[in-house]
């Protein structure tokens, strides 16, 4: 399609101004004729009509009034007229905000068929909650935006759907937790899901507690910060409960799959050297596991615990002098190697060992090493005491409506790693509880992981994105940019593809990531749109009045981004909302209004910051104090094989490290 536009909008304006000139005096000379006839009482138009037409038009122009009233609507005719035709020739636009700077679309998809989802199909499209109303069958998932009751209309929560992930990307600053993580508790509240919240400063968890009790929700705290204030959980309590139940096999798997987490998140490591070193201290973690976890019914159930895994691996895992029965050499042993050794070849400690069994001298002492600095954060006196033994029942998250809040200093990232554990461990127990009830859990499950980049990678993470769903089991995910998924990538696939694709909505807030930018920029999809080029030329036409120039300008349809990298940028959650893009969907701008103005702020108490700090330091001070005991230490000799005698005074085992923070058994 190719025209001369400037020529065109020329010769329109003055065809127009032409039109105009002629029929607007006549206008205004008939309007004064029936004006007259009528005061007169003849029949309207007589006079007017028996004139001719250039006599008419002469009358009107002569008339002061007539003519200046004329050229003032002819005028304001050719201005209205000169504005919308550069306005139709221009590449259209729509929307507010960042969005009202870009081409709408045109054509038939030629480049393209995606586009900004309209607010009505918004309005059609989304899964919509209002507070106060019964939901629908399949009405659930994490808050992707909300609108207030304004102007007659009721609160309305858009919703992510009862089978998916969503992946928020909010960088410091941009309102993810009083835009989407706080109203999502608020409506997994009122529809009574369980939640699983790994809360960093436990700012979560004072904010929602009072709310989520009085809804009739089992609150717990595992409080890492403040162990007198939180349940306490064993990890190995699960590997315990295993073994005593007759499921070694499983027991088995557990053990080894508690040690891959630890280590993994504790030592990182990929390949090469460190792969041997990572791969020998989960064998030997996961044997040390099983060993303390089936020690007889007899002994002290509060040994069995990470502290005491830890401590066995310190204190007889490392090299003593002992001497056999019958015997007067003196040999160089590890106790720990020969404790387990010892045990009956059916036995899941020797079983596990068999990966680490062979090595020797300096290899065994760096492999035990490995081992025990992988579980160092269980030598802290808090985390032993939280640890010890389990209050807290990982298959009841499943069954009945629970929150769980794991509190983590955020100063402290290194205990970060027992959320880590925690989340693996908690999705074990949830697809036995589903197993048992036709592959569903009878209560769904939501993790909300509000600094998902700060918390170690979790084990076949991608694996459990995929079969968590279909299990009832859904995870919000907020991270700062792409980049703090990279952990997560898999030979050459991205990491954003494997969870992206995992998710059946990715909100975009806010990021300072260029890479992110444009990743979301290719997730919104080719648009079709009008684009227009300009040239001018001058030609000399040999006449008196020399060279003559014209302009032409000719429209085309070409491709773009649905939102351009820069545009992504520039996106404001205050302004445009939030960028939704769905599986199968067109992209869309959901509002995202701050909680201030949602009924949020009154269920959970809140107001101005000055009242919500108060009210969470009143909760705080209410939160009940009680006294944690140390664990007993686990003692191993008596388990080393008959007639075998270690020699002199063992070197001081690890003992439990000083916490930063007092807890209750030091009261």
């Amino acid at each position: 399609m190719a025209r001369k536009t400037g020529t065109w909008r020329a010769v329109s304006t003055i065809l127009l101004a032409t039109l105009a000139a002629v029929l607007i005096p006549l206008a205004l000379s008939a309007l004064a004729s029936l004006t007259l006839d009528r005061a007169a009482h003849t029949a309207p138009l007589t006079t007017w009509a028996h004139s001719p037409l250039p006599a008419r038009w002469l009358t009107a122009v002569t008339s002061p009034a007539t003519l200046i009233l004329s050229l003032i609507l002819i005028a304001a005719i050719v201005a209205w007229w000169v504005w919308i035709s550069g306005h139709l020739m221009r590449p259209r636009t729509s929307g507010t905000g960042v969005v009202a700077g870009i081409p709408r679309t045109a054509g038939r998809g030629e480049h393209g068929t995606s586009s900004l989802m309209t607010p009505a199909a918004l309005e059609t499209s989304a899964v919509t909650w209002s507070p106060g109303t019964t939901p629908a069958l399949g009405v659930s998932g994490f808050v992707i935006g909300a609108t207030p009751a304004e102007r007659g209309r009721k609160e309305t929560y858009y919703l992510s759907g009862s089978e998916g992930h969503v992946l928020v990307i909010g960088s410091t600053g941009s309102g993810k937790t009083r835009r989407i993580v706080l109203p999502s508790i608020y409506a997994l509240g009122e529809l009574g899901e369980s939640m699983v919240i790994p809360d960093p400063k436990g700012e979560l968890y004072l904010t929602t507690c009072e709310h989520l009790k009085a809804k009739g929700y089992q609150v717990d705290t595992i409080d890492l910060r403040d162990p007198s204030r939180s349940v306490q959980w064993s990890p190995l309590d699960l590997i315990v409960d295993l073994i005593w139940s007759a499921e070694i096999a499983h027991a088995e798997d557990m053990a080894h799959e508690l040690a891959k987490t630890i280590v993994s998140a504790q030592l990182g490591g990929h390949g090469g050297n460190e792969a041997f070193w990572n791969a020998s201290a989960e064998a030997i973690i996961a044997a040390t596991a099983l060993l303390i976890a089936s020690e007889p019914k007899g002994v002290d159930p509060l040994s069995r615990n990470m502290f005491n895994v830890y401590r066995a691996l310190g204190t007889y895992g490392k090299e003593r002098t002992a001497v056999r029965a019958g015997s007067l050499r003196q040999e160089q042993i590890y106790p720990l190697k020969e404790i387990i050794e010892g045990l009956d070849d059916r036995h899941p400690a020797k079983v596990a060992y068999l990966a680490a069994s062979l090595a020797t001298g300096n290899t065994a002492s760096s492999m035990y090493t490995t081992a025990a600095n992988a579980l160092k954060i269980f030598s802290n006196r808090n985390m032993a005491a939280l640890t010890a033994r389990s209050e807290h029942n990982l298959a009841d998250v499943g069954v009945r409506k629970s929150a769980v809040f794991i509190i983590t200093p955020d100063e402290r990232d290194a205990y970060n790693v027992m959320v880590t554990i925690y989340v693996r461990q908690l999705y074990q127990a949830l697809v036995r509880v589903a197993n048992t009830h036709g592959g569903r859990l009878p209560v769904p499950v939501n993790i909300l992981f509000e600094e998902f980049g700060n918390i170690p990678k979790i084990p076949e993470f991608v694996s459990m994105l995929t079969m968590a769903r279909s299990r009832g089991i859904r995870l919000l995910m907020v991270v700062q940019s792409i980049e703090q998924l990279e952990r997560y990538a898999e030979g050459r696939v991205e990491a954003a593809s494997l969870i992206g694709g995992n998710c059946s909505a990715i909100v975009y807030l806010a990021s300072a990531s260029g890479k992110t930018h444009r990743l979301i920029s290719d997730l919104t999809g080719t648009k079709t749109i009008m684009v227009r080029d300009g040239g001018s030329s001058q030609r000399n036409s040999g006449g008196l009045v020399g060279a003559s120039r014209t302009t032409s300008r000719s429209d085309k349809l070409t491709s773009r981004p649905v939102l351009m990298p820069d545009e992504i940028a520039r996106l404001s959650p205050e302004v445009d909302g939030a960028l939704v893009i769905r599986r199968g969907m067109n992209a869309a701008l959901f509002p995202v209004p701050d909680l201030s103005r949602l009924s949020v702020e009154t269920a959970f108490g809140l107001g101005d910051p000055e009242r919500a700090s108060s009210v969470r330091a009143a909760r705080q001070q209410a939160r009940e104090v009680h006294h944690i005991d140390l664990p007993p230490i686990w003692l191993g000799e008596e388990l080393l094989p008959k007639g075998l005698r270690l020699l002199g005074q063992a070197r001081p085992g690890p003992t439990l490290e000083p916490s930063a923070d007092r807890m209750g058994a030091d009261r």
